[in-house]
């Protein structure tokens, strides 16, 4: 090969290991950011489950008591378990007018609450 000779140009014939190493890089940051919100996603659902159940709950109580006969309605604090919700209640009399009862149910379980309030009045009115 003399300096007369025209340089023949090389032709790319594939990516480099830099190429595909550069790739693969990307790849795996969008693989991992998809995995972390997939992630936020369950832990989001799963709250929200959990929310939704203890408000079942405290309406279930709350229609329980509207159900009973208003003189059998006490007026000290009760409590039951279901699974792993505590469900609490206390029965105001007279409040917040005579002839009235004001019921507040608690729904509780690790680390979080929901309460509702109910006014139940006497039959009679």
């Amino acid at each position: 090969m003399t300096d007369n000779e025209p340089k023949v140009k090389r032709r790319n014939r594939g990516y480099t290991i830099v190429e595909v190493l550069v790739g693969i890089v990307l790849l795996s940051v969008g693989i991992l950011a998809v995995a972390q919100m997939q992630v936020m996603t369950m832990n989001s659902n799963k709250a929200a489950n959990q929310k939704t159940t203890a408000i079942t709950l405290a309406q279930d109580k709350a229609e329980y008591f509207r159900t009973i006969p208003y003189s059998t309605i006490g007026n000290t604090p009760l409590s039951d378990t279901v699974g792993s919700y505590n469900r609490s209640w206390v029965v105001e009399n007279n409040t917040p007018a005579n002839n009235l009862k004001r019921v507040t149910i608690t729904v509780s379980w690790p680390g979080k609450q929901v309460q509702m309030q109910t006014i139940i009045a006497a039959g009679d009115l």
